[in-house]
């Protein structure tokens, strides 16, 4: 990671620190924003690639590369907060969280990192995705210290972990120890918030909130989806019954505001609603 500078981002302008300032601990500077896309088109995208390209391209797989392709677009989304500073982040990667519940491991969750997700063609990510969600199931982290960490979770009791705990935390608050702790680490997460419901029967997801704790490895933005549902929505002044994808948005307001966040969205469901014209037909298409 490198220093935010004028050239790679919008300069440090008296409201990111007056926000900076307002947002310190133990304030919580998050801000969920919910919205709703039309998930046709993507879904008929899908079918075509497994179809006529042999590509079994999974929604989460697409909803990365579309996260990471608007996180390329808005480096300012994609960045870190480190004690005062703000910095850039010259890579696209996400945390998703892995579900490990009733698999033998004595383990309710676990993060895989999925690196360069803006850099990869649709079955590359694919592969990638698999790979890390697999190892994460198995115990095999890719991070050698989320491995420790875990084993001496598992053994040690609680009031030994918590001053460990708050020795971390407060390194991780120093500019040159952030960057070996996290600098690997994904400044962005998708999530399956609300997919637990499915397509339940007389029931619609309409929302999540979250305040994310400002400790440890800061995460600049937070995409929540659930699964796709049939609503009705307006189309050409009629209403129709679409299959919608439900998104919660939510991001950390010192490093950008409503406005930017606006852009964000309108982005995300561009890609979502054309992921042919920025994918490729075969899902091939190369990085932004």
């Amino acid at each position: 990671m490198q220093p935010m500078s004028d050239l790679e981002m919008p300069r440090m302008t008296a409201a990111r620190k007056g926000l900076l300032w307002w947002f310190r601990w133990p304030a919580n500077p998050y801000v969920c924003v919910s919205f709703a896309v039309d998930f046709g088109s993507a879904q008929a995208y899908l079918r075509d690639l497994a179809e006529r390209h042999g590509r079994g391209i999974t929604v989460n797989v697409l909803l990365a590369a579309a996260v990471g392709r608007v996180l390329r677009e808005f480096p300012q989304a994609n960045a870190r907060i480190v004690g005062r500073r703000i910095v850039n982040r010259d890579h696209v990667s996400l945390a998703v969280p892995v579900d490990r519940a009733g698999r033998g491991t004595g383990m309710e969750t676990a993060m895989a990192v999925i690196r360069d997700v803006a850099d990869r063609p649709l079955p590359e990510l694919a592969r990638a995705c698999a790979s890390a969600v697999g190892a994460e199931r198995q115990g095999q982290s890719q991070l050698w210290w989320a491995r420790w960490l875990v084993a001496a979770a598992e053994r040690l009791p609680l009031r030994v972990l918590e001053p460990a705990f708050d020795v971390v935390d407060r390194l991780g608050r120093v500019p040159a120890v952030a960057d070996r702790l996290y600098g690997d680490l994904p400044g962005a997460a998708l999530t399956n918030v609300g997919a637990v419901l499915g397509r339940a029967e007389g029931m619609v997801f309409r929302g999540a909130s979250w305040a994310l704790p400002l400790r440890l490895m800061h995460v600049g933005t937070v995409w929540g989806v659930s699964a796709v549902q049939d609503e009705v929505v307006a189309v050409a002044g009629a209403p129709c019954v679409r299959p919608m994808l439900p998104v919660v948005l939510g991001f950390d307001h010192r490093l950008f505001d409503g406005a930017f966040a606006a852009k964000l969205l309108v982005r995300f469901g561009s890609i979502v609603r054309s992921p042919a014209s920025v994918f490729g037909s075969d899902g091939e298409g190369g990085a932004a």
